[in-house]
């Protein structure tokens, strides 16, 4: 095996010198065309220009993203409903922010994902996408997760990811219907005798 020279070395920083030339070039012109474009440009018309360099760009990557809406025509998606579930409470450790709520006839909080999580090979994003009606004044809100990961995973996330997601959702609800059941009945006086006499 042949040891660098000293001329490796000058071509090898020379070609490192244009390509961080480059890329500052093509940084500086984004940033001066959106700092131009911003202003004059509706904000409708830039979501879709973007979006379609966004498409392009996509076709370059290695990722591939599985978007899994709320519902699925009029009916619930038991995708979503299971990633809403199933996010928090195994990814709570690694997320940054998260949603907190507490409904009114539950003793403990609820938590959700605000907007993204990522663990192992896959991310999970969570969106939600609010327009008005032209017809009416009322405001409809779309949401959807994106799962995104590398092109070669797509067989087990379909196969095997997306149904342990379901299956561990059905067991998270099943145990918090059970505690709810065992609460109910020993806060109330349920758990003893029936039969008085």
């Amino acid at each position: 095996m042949e040891t660098p020279t000293q001329n490796d070395f000058k071509n090898t920083v020379a070609v490192a010198k244009a390509v961080l030339s480059a890329t500052a070039s093509v940084t500086a012109t984004v940033m001066v065309v959106q700092s131009v474009v911003g202003p004059l440009v509706p904000h409708e018309f830039q979501d879709f220009l973007f979006s379609g360099i966004r498409s392009f760009l996509s076709r370059f990557s290695n990722e591939m993203t599985m978007v899994i809406d709320e519902y699925d025509g009029i009916n619930p998606n038991e995708l979503y409903q299971a990633a809403q579930v199933f996010l928090p409470a195994k990814q709570l450790p690694s997320m940054r922010r998260v949603r907190v709520s507490k409904p009114v006839k539950e003793d403990d909080l609820t938590l959700a994902m605000d907007q993204s999580s990522a663990g192992g090979y896959v991310r999970w994003d969570q969106t939600q996408v609010g327009f008005r009606v032209e017809t009416s004044q009322l405001e409809q809100e779309v949401r959807y997760f994106e799962l995104t990961f590398h092109k070669k995973h797509e067989e087990v996330v379909r196969k095997s990811y997306s149904p342990f997601v379901v299956g561990e959702a059905r067991s998270m609800k099943q145990e918090k219907k059970t505690l709810k059941l065992s609460t109910a009945r020993s806060d109330h006086g349920f758990a003893g005798n029936y039969c008085r006499k």
